[in-house]
């Protein structure tokens, strides 16, 4: 029986995000330093602390290809990374200038990488988006997408998928949504319908009951969790608060409904002997300010 521990959390960028052509820091060099140095000791501590392999997802790492260098040191992780957002960018050069967010995900050296793949799920981009060295990138939208890692355990596949879907939760926002989940859904048939396991995390921006969620239970994804504090929740996170503050100064003080956002979805192929076991759902300690989200794991149970 092999345990395997997943986490998935949003990092936040630490941008203003009201001005897309700016991008300014919300937090101050300081502020930052301090945030991101205990982000990397709680993602350490949350590592030693599980009796088996690894895997970790997080979205909104920015800047992500250097974060994500100096966790891999950190964790003691392999890693692959997707940087989604960036702007314009030219060789070294990119505006807005603190902008180059994306995708990590991270797995235990005893897990054999087979291949990776990066994809866009919507937004506007001309240029060479898939290579994470690209030279040249004119960035016309918001966008969204997904990394995808391939790995063997002994005689077995894993398909560990890590995205960022789009935010809005208008009728607009929600079509958008649907077109990246079947968009993922595509490319995995397409590419990885022989994985024994398939592992779908990230921050979702839906939940369950949704018609998002509709589409990946009829795909065979399914989560086992408790949601009893969400992991979006302005009453217990002060970070969570003062960023919905910022977006929405018209709600004051009017509390507003913790929402379960980040989820991690298994589906096993019916051909493989592979059980696989969620449990309780756990959140990573928000208190010292870490994100505006807070994290969630599960552990895997894979005979």
């Amino acid at each position: 029986m092999i345990t395997l521990s997943v986490l998935s959390l949003n990092c936040w960028h630490g941008l203003d995000h009201r001005n897309p052509y700016l991008m300014w820091p919300l937090e101050s060099q300081g502020e930052r330093k301090r945030r991101l140095a205990q982000l990397t000791s709680n993602l350490r501590h949350w590592k030693m602390s599980q009796p088996g392999l690894c895997l970790v997802s997080l979205q909104e790492l920015n800047p992500v290809i250097k974060l994500a260098r100096k966790m891999r040191k950190t964790l003691s992780l392999n890693f692959e990374s997707f940087r989604v957002n960036h702007g314009l960018k030219i060789g070294l050069v990119s505006y807005p200038f603190y902008l180059s967010e994306g995708l990590a995900s991270f797995w235990s050296p005893n897990l054999k990488l087979l291949s990776t793949s990066r994809l866009d799920l919507s937004g506007s981009a001309w240029g060479f988006r898939q290579s994470n060295a690209s030279p040249f990138c004119l960035q016309l939208k918001e966008c969204r997408g997904a990394l995808f890692n391939l790995l063997k355990f002994g005689q077995k596949t894993l398909l560990h998928i890590n995205t960022h879907l789009h935010h809005s939760q208008n009728e607009e926002g929600i079509e958008r949504r649907l077109s990246e989940i079947r968009t993922i859904l595509n490319h995995v048939d397409s590419h990885y319908s022989g994985a024994d396991i398939t592992c779908l995390t990230g921050d979702l921006n839906c939940w369950e009951g949704g018609s998002e969620f509709e589409l990946l239970h009829e795909a065979g994804f399914k989560e086992n969790s408790e949601r009893k504090l969400g992991t979006w929740n302005p009453i217990a996170n002060p970070l969570c608060s003062k960023l919905l503050r910022l977006d929405h100064p018209a709600l004051d003080n009017k509390p507003v409904a913790p929402m379960h956002l980040d989820h991690i979805l298994v589906k096993v192929a019916s051909s493989s002997v592979v059980e696989s076991t969620p449990v309780k759902m756990e959140f990573t300690d928000s208190r010292s300010l870490c994100s505006d989200h807070y994290g969630t794991s599960c552990t895997l149970s894979l005979d």
